[in-house]
């Protein structure tokens, strides 16, 4: 049964890493060949593995004919619908799942809506129905070599469209509906918490372990519990759900005994086992039943049952028929980090406590459990996060213990008290706020050492999989005899670096930042960033979630060139600055903070055959705004590339008219495709085969101009623009005959994104 099982689980696998769904003739010949299968028992796995292909296509197929037509990709709607789950409340907006019944403009429109809405008119609160004027869009993220994948996260949530409410035209309807009740009840948890626990700096994490509500954990936060390896303990999954079921029912156990009339009928076991069920149900419902503690839920109660039917359940197949029931129910699982690590960390902990070791206790035991689930997991976490916390087992040796024996039963019944009795339940809070202060210092300290965090270059597939199988054979009774072999399969997940770029070549990749800019140039052995795109409206800026991430898979970058001074171009400058203390700093333009060499035209160096060479703004004028922006040229004897910031133009006609040399075969910038820019003197002065415009999806300014992209064609250039083609790499290499440029939402696509 175990390898039907898994076979399902890589049937759903297998079709989740499609770049596109599979062609419906598929369909007529998978069926036939599931079922001839079924007739032999040796090849049910491949019935098994044909039955999780077709599961995951029917689900995926469905969810994506369920999203925003492409029509209305951006179109201003009236709609009508309810407030579903627990709206995330910040101080410049509020966002929330919004379940459309129907729209007053496109009758038949339904679906899941994220919406966000700045300065609300009124408080939004869960299962209420509403009237929003809103703008929507088809659910889509930044496509970039490295960082956040957001459209897949959207995907995962089962979201059919994203937008914001417009001022005006919102109304509420009616008050909370009933099938909400749940998310209402962690909402007036919520406010009951945060009225005991008022400005205390813990807070967030308090609620974010008692009822799910992350929306109050900040950057700085996240960034503490990823340099320690203790972010679990801010997601209400197996870990919590196990303690809270484990501390059940090891009191409900011993005290059963007190009771000698109610435990003559019903054992002590039995007993505790109910309870730890009912408590691990209610703390999954007080989570919202996210995801993570549905996981969390059927392993839990796999093991209750187990222990009420007295029947002993192998560990290795409780996983299985667990992951089996999971898949069932969301067949989106796989593509969930979640699920890699639950099962993992519970499969490595069993795979530890197999006997294979002489027997410990006390802390050198717990640790030995620490090491071997960093071990394990250690391959996922590279594969998912790109990084991981070198200091995560030895702070996990006292920081689950801490939660699971003082923090989470203090928070927890502070929180189940705070209705009924709101000062002994203001005594349980604060005390576990207390704890929870004690400790922050020391991992904030902890986060802030240089080897808190390993953020390695991204990692071939196989490296991976190669220091699984080591750490599988170190956990084994045959690691001292196989210890060899042990670190000849780490050696290349700890060593592998990318292949530098021969001397002479170099690459520039734009990167997708929306309504902004961002490139890197990276020759054999130096690196240049120019500009560091913008931010959002909450202050969360591109270069931590798209520019940072990118950096860390090659060389650190020795020169940052800013263009000039507006925010869509060096909202990141103080993030690269920090991540890079040691790197040389130019600007077209003062910096809030910052006295940055200024760009003069003349200004050139040679990096690996490769030369720079800044172009504008020349001595001779005293530019500001747009037309103060850094120009630099890159050429190399595989071909040119001319970075332009936002010049307009009157600065293009200057260059013009200047003796410098303006041939390139791709252009990048140029104000974005505004019609401002992109004279026709500067098209020819360039005779470029590609220009590359910074534009996001759907930007307001409706950048580039249909008029812009006109020009080029017409001069004989392929246009390219961020936001429809996600991060544009240009490849520069003497051995071919012309640069390539590619797209990487064409190239390096889910299907999901299609």
């Amino acid at each position: 049964m175990e390898v039907r099982i898994l076979a399902f689980f890589a049937g759903l696998c297998l079709l989740h890493g499609q770049a596109t769904l599979p062609p419906t003739w598929l369909l007529p010949v998978l069926v036939p060949a599931a079922v001839i299968a079924l007739r032999r028992p040796r090849w049910w796995w491949l019935s098994a593995g044909v039955a999780g292909v077709l599961w995951g296509w029917w689900h995926a197929a469905a969810m994506l004919q369920q999203r925003l037509p492409v029509e209305l990709d951006g179109a201003v709607l009236t709609v009508y619908g309810t407030v579903s789950g627990l709206p995330e409340v910040r101080a410049e907006r509020v966002r929330f799942r919004f379940e459309i019944s129907h729209s007053v403009e496109v009758p038949g429109l339904t679906g899941t809506a994220w919406l966000s809405w700045y300065d609300a008119e009124a408080p939004v609160q869960p299962g209420e129905v509403w009237r929003l004027r809103v703008r929507l869009r088809r659910p889509r993220g930044f496509a970039n070599p490295a960082g956040f994948d957001y459209a897949g996260w959207l995907f995962r949530q089962r979201v059919d469209a994203t937008g914001y409410v417009r001022a005006g035209g919102s109304r509420r309807l009616a008050r909370p509906v009933g099938r909400e009740w749940l998310a209402r009840l962690r909402g007036v948890l919520a406010i009951h918490i945060a009225d005991r626990l008022r400005d205390h700096p813990m807070l967030p994490v308090v609620l974010a372990v008692t009822v799910g509500d992350r929306s109050q954990m900040t950057a700085a936060h996240w960034r503490v519990f990823a340099a320690t390896g203790t972010g679990h303990l801010m997601a209400i999954s197996g870990l919590h759900i196990g303690m809270v079921a484990t501390t059940v029912f090891l009191a409900v156990r011993s005290l059963w005994g007190l009771m000698p009339a109610v435990s003559r009928s019903i054992s002590g076991t039995d007993a505790a086992a109910v309870l730890a069920l009912a408590a691990a149900l209610a703390y999954a419902a007080l989570a919202g039943f996210s995801l993570p503690t549905r996981r969390a839920l059927v392993m839990v109660t796999m093991a209750l049952f187990a222990l009420l039917r007295r029947r002993r359940t192998g560990v290795r197949r409780g996983l299985c028929v667990a992951l089996m029931l999971v898949l069932l129910i969301d067949p989106l699982a796989p593509l969930s980090p979640g699920l890699w690590l639950s099962f993992g960390a519970v499969a490595t902990i069993a795979w530890t406590m197999q006997g294979y070791y002489p027997r410990a206790s006390g802390a050198w035991a717990w640790l030995r459990v620490q090491l071997a689930v960093f071990a394990g997991l250690l391959p996922a976490t590279l594969w998912h996060f790109g990084q991981a916390s070198v200091l995560s087992p030895m702070i996990n040796l006292v920081m689950v213990p801490l939660f699971g024996v003082a923090v989470m039963p203090l928070v927890l019944s502070g929180a189940a008290l705070s209705p009924v009795l709101p000062g002994l339940s203001g005594v349980f809070l604060k005390s576990g706020g207390w704890l929870l202060s004690q400790v922050w210092p020391v991992l904030e300290r902890l986060a802030q050492s240089d080897v808190a965090m390993w953020q390695p270059a991204p990692r071939p597939l196989w490296t991976l999989i190669a220091a699984l199988a080591a750490s599988a054979v170190a956990l084994s009774p045959l690691a001292r005899r196989l210890a060899p072999l042990c670190v000849l399969l780490l050696l290349p997940v700890v060593a592998w670096r990318p292949p530098p770029l021969a001397q002479g070549v170099f690459r520039v990749d734009v990167l997708d930042v929306g309504q902004g800019l961002t490139a890197v140039v990276t020759t054999r052995h130096h690196r240049l960033v120019f500009d560091t795109g913008g931010q959002f409206r909450s202050g969360t800026r591109l270069a931590d979630l798209v520019l940072l991430p990118y950096l860390r898979a090659g060389p650190d970058p020795q020169l940052l060139i800013v263009s000039h001074a507006d925010l869509d171009h060096r909202a990141g400058v103080e993030t690269v600055l920090e991540a890079y203390p040691a790197i040389g700093l130019l600007a077209g333009e003062p910096l809030q903070g910052r006295t940055p060499k200024p760009c003069r035209a003349g200004q050139q160096w040679r990096w690996d055959d490769v030369r720079f060479e800044l172009v504008h703004p020349d001595r001779s004028t005293d530019w500001s705004g747009n037309n103060a922006s850094c120009v630099l040229r890159v050429a190399g004897a595989g071909g040119t590339v001319l970075l332009t910031g936002d010049i307009e133009a009157v600065a293009e006609a200057r260059l013009v008219a200047s003796d410098r040399a303006l041939g390139a075969d791709v252009v990048v910038g140029l104000h974005h495709g505004s019609e401002t820019s992109s004279t026709a003197g500067l098209i020819a002065a360039t005779s470029a085969q590609h220009v590359v415009f910074p534009a996001g999806h759907g930007n307001r300014w409706g950048f580039p101009k249909p008029a812009v992209t006109r020009r080029w064609q017409d001069a004989g250039a392929r246009v390219w623009i961020t936001g429809r083609d996600g991060a544009v790499t240009v490849f520069a290499d003497p051995s071919t005959t012309a640069v390539e440029v590619s797209g990487w939402r064409h190239s390096s696509s889910h299907y999901w994104t299609r």
